[in-house]
């Protein structure tokens, strides 16, 4: 945290100093130096401030901090008063919990006061709305494909029946059971499913890998303090969805693999 002298000092951010040519190799040469805010009104008045530059901030907004003292003399002059201060009182005031448990609470407790509050809290609470509406139409949109591919599957497990009908009568007439051919294609049906939920599960990963990178950037463009990956794929999420995807392939293929053990073996041998 840069400290501020009671007055006569400011701090630069670093988008205000790239905006007046200084590059980032350059900010402790900028350091010291006198500056000039001057400040302009709509009817064209102007009152200049000689300040210090004790600093330059990380934030690459176009901002300046200035002490309290030079803000009150800054606002008096805005406003052709002496005494703003006490008439209107602050704009604002930051506050910290020394525990992130009571913010809830004293957020709660200036509402009740009648001030308006603005805390990472709220944010946060905006943000899991706006996720659980993006989880809902995802969940939607997900449970359409998880329907198109189980037809797909049964789709495909009919047309495999249909093109080794006469296969299945041989199995048959070589004394293979009812049970087995229902096994072999259940098995295969499963395989199929294993083999979507695998290549999902890639896919899933790899975007989330992908928006792992890019958010944190924007955030940091943005200057929000939010840290880590937002995205993550742990071992047991990838477990079950490998498992899901193998079960939706067995209830996919237990209907043509019923159908493919009840073929009558002659009519099985003759079909061309």
């Amino acid at each position: 945290m840069l400290s501020i002298p009671c007055s006569g000092g400011i701090v630069l951010s670093a988008g205000t100093a790239q905006a007046f040519g200084v590059s980032s190799n350059d900010f402790a040469g900028v350091i010291g130096q006198s500056v000039e805010t001057i400040l302009r009104t709509s009817r064209g008045e102007t009152q200049s401030y000689r300040l210090r530059v004790q600093g330059i901030s990380r934030e690459r907004s176009n901002d300046i901090q200035v002490s309290i003292t030079d803000r009150i003399a800054m606002k008096n002059w805005w406003f052709n008063s002496t005494n703003v201060l006490e008439r209107e009182g602050y704009d604002s005031v930051d506050l910290r919990a020394t525990d992130v448990t009571h913010a809830s609470t004293l957020t709660a407790q200036i509402k009740q006061e009648g001030f308006q509050v603005q805390s990472l809290e709220i944010v946060v609470a905006v943000a899991n709305r706006i996720v659980t509406a993006i989880t809902i139409m995802f969940t939607l949109i997900g449970s359409i494909a998880l329907l198109v591919a189980t037809i797909g599957i049964a789709n495909t497990m009919v047309m495999a029946i249909y093109e080794r009908t006469r296969e299945i009568g041989i199995l048959k007439a070589m004394g293979a059971s009812r049970g087995e051919i229902r096994q072999m294609f259940m098995m295969e049906a499963g395989f199929i499913g294993l083999i979507g939920g695998v290549i999902g599960l890639l896919l899933g990963w790899l975007v989330g890998f992908g928006l792992n990178q890019v958010i944190p950037i924007y955030l940091r463009y943005r200057e929000l303090p939010v840290r880590g990956n937002f995205f993550v794929v742990s071992l047991t999420l990838a477990l079950g969805v490998i498992v899901f995807a193998t079960f939706i392939g067995l209830v996919a293929g237990l209907l043509p693999a019923q159908r493919a053990a009840r073929l009558d073996p002659l009519e099985a041998l003759r079909h061309e």
